[in-house]
């Protein structure tokens, strides 16, 4: 009877998991039908990925190498597009795998088995505040960033304590995938040596050596250093960008309010790159106080490292540098991962409160979920476009055509 209630126990379990990441695809679904509904390749996802799918091999395809790294998600899904659906249904090769993608961090939230996610409430919570961040619209149903979503999922993984079996195999398989889409999780070596020498665990080295070995590969025959990316860092403005794209949008939401803000700082900077800002100023006492309430919250802390140095990096390669992400409206997938990490370091706080600060954590939780739904459909960036199966007709029609895609501006030249 015993091993009966446990077997009935994990199947209700698993359909439970199974229910909410279908419920979760959903709404990731209804925020831009439009993706749906008329099919979309987004800017290089098609100007690239997949011109050059249709123009080469597909292990050539595979294995290229496109803005001074390895996308490999982005370049095995183009590939499979191409040889596996019709030119009308290309997109949606993207799309289905840019939604396994985004469901990864919500299926490993949902299978974790720490103590602080055993509540219901607290872990409904954690998938709210990453389906709601603020900063997603750009990364949201393609492949192309995929390598934050994979970000996301590595830093969760080195947050989480280590577990077994086919969630295990699923953790290592994302750590080993993940240096291989970008470079950004190549930085998250450090906060899981940390980790290791921490646990001092033969599933936390396994889980090194895997991330390494996928480093290693990225760096060694793939990665090179492009120009037009950042590589200059003020800590000045590093930490205003921190600030303002983080708490600031989180707490007011992305709206005008908060743009007139943001923007008041670039300004200062653009005047005196060396002034110190009041955003620096609240950058310091809000991760400052962050990091000595995680001394006590052992999550919130991994949570919290695993921010500061995924950020910083992604912030210090960004294509124009960290003077632009001062806008509200520009590169949210440099974003994403951070305030995605922050929003569930005060799910891990509010986890470990009791008494009356419990209303307080609850209170923050909820309000940072009421921007996030608010800012979910609008203001609305990125969420329409081109119809693409219409194009390809034209292009059918007339072999000069250039293809219309996303974001509007876009265009693919097709052989």
């Amino acid at each position: 009877m015993t091993i009966l209630r446990s077997v009935e126990s994990a199947l209700s379990r698993r359909r439970g998991i199974a229910i909410l990441l279908v419920f979760y695809a959903f709404l990731i679904c209804l925020r831009a039908p439009d993706i749906i509904i008329t099919g979309r390749f987004w800017a290089e996802e098609g100007k690239i990925f997949y011109v050059n799918a249709l123009q080469t091999g597909p292990l050539e395809a595979i294995f290229t190498s496109y803005g001074g790294y390895l996308n490999l998600i982005a370049n095995a899904s183009t590939t499979a597009a191409r040889w596996l659906l019709p030119m009308e249904l290309a997109p949606y090769m993207t799309i289905a795998t840019g939604l396994a993608f985004q469901l990864l961090p919500a299926f490993l939230v949902l299978t974790a088995r720490d103590i602080w996610l055993r509540p219901p409430l607290i872990r409904l919570a954690a998938l709210g505040i990453m389906l709601f961040t603020p900063s997603s619209s750009e990364i949201w149903l393609q492949t192309l960033h995929c390598q934050f979503e994979l970000a996301l999922a590595c830093s969760l993984i080195i947050t989480f304590e280590t577990v077994g079996g086919v969630v295990g195999g699923i953790r290592l398989i994302t750590l080993f995938l993940a240096p291989l889409c970008g470079p950004g999780a190549i930085v998250l070596l450090l906060p899981l040596a940390l980790r290791l020498a921490s646990d001092r665990t033969k599933a936390r080295l396994i889980q090194f050596l895997v991330l390494g070995i996928g480093a290693a590969i990225q760096m060694l025959f793939f990665f090179h250093v492009e120009s037009g990316r950042g590589n200059h860092l003020p800590l000045n403005i590093a930490l205003a960008v921190v600030f303002a794209r983080e708490p600031l949008v989180m707490f007011l939401g992305v709206g005008a309010r908060t743009h007139a803000l943001i923007a008041g700082f670039h300004h200062k900077f653009m005047v005196d790159p060396k002034v110190i800002s009041r955003a620096d100023i609240d950058a310091v006492l809000f991760f400052g106080i962050a990091f000595l309430l995680s001394l006590r919250v052992r999550p919130a802390f991994w949570l919290l490292l695993t921010n500061a140095v995924f950020t910083g990096a992604a912030i210090y390669g960004s294509i124009g540098g960290a003077i632009d992400q001062l806008d509200v409206f520009v590169g949210e997938r440099y974003i994403f991962v951070g305030q995605s990490l922050c929003g569930l370091m005060f799910v891990a706080f509010a986890a470990a409160v009791k008494g009356k600060m419990c209303w307080l954590g609850g209170a923050i939780i909820v309000w940072l979920l009421v921007i996030g739904v608010t800012n979910y459909w609008h203001p609305v960036f990125n969420l329409t476009g081109p119809d693409w199966r219409h194009e390809v007709t034209l292009w059918r029609a007339d072999h000069h055509h250039l293809i219309q895609i996303w974001p509007n501006g876009w265009t693919i030249a097709l052989p």
